[in-house]
């Protein structure tokens, strides 16, 4: 939860062009990916007594983990998040699917509250998210979200990172 909010405060002030948002966000984000992926194997540990919560537990905490970098990646610009978010939904839209489908053999009393906990709050944090990143254009999503929006227009970002100048000093030494 702490690591939630961390992670929207580097949102926020993303939003706000703030010296520290995207080191907040990093470390805020990877910690969060860090722990779901912690997480993963503590399913496969901890559940004895339901073999089909345990596998759903541990896939679901390791397509956790995986949002949470596409989520960094997105927000960072950083190549490949758009594969990962892809893959992420996929994973969890499949894992929803299932465990809708067989959520009286998986909710149990015991179990109740750390499903509750574990899966709701962060599933609605990564479903926002994820929301954002497919329904909202490259170029709207960078005017709202990034840092250099005060220094260089949505197509001077673009042009930089498809086609990055070198000096000719440079370009001559990379032709020959």
């Amino acid at each position: 939860m702490i690591g939630l909010i961390i992670a929207l405060t580097g949102i926020l002030f993303k939003l706000l062009i703030w010296e520290g948002a995207g080191l907040i966000l990093t470390l805020s984000l990877l910690t969060l990916s860090m722990v779901a992926f912690v997480q993963f194997f503590i399913s496969l540990i901890q559940i004895q007594n339901n073999k089909m919560l345990k596998v759903m537990a541990a896939l679901i905490s390791y397509a956790f983990s995986i949002s949470f970098i596409g989520i960094l990646f997105r927000f960072q610009w950083w190549e490949g998040a758009n594969l990962m978010m892809l893959v992420s939904t996929l994973s969890l839209l499949i894992l929803a699917i299932i465990f809708f489908k067989y959520r009286n053999k998986l909710i149990t009393e015991e179990h109740k509250l750390i499903i509750r906990k574990n899966l709701f709050i962060p599933g609605g944090f990564i479903v926002f998210f994820t929301i954002l990143h497919f329904a909202l254009p490259d170029k709207l999503f960078y005017n709202i979200f990034s840092t250099q929006r005060e220094n260089k227009t949505y197509e001077q970002f673009q042009s930089e990172n498809i086609n990055p100048k070198y000096p000719e000093t440079e370009q001559t030494e990379i032709n020959n």
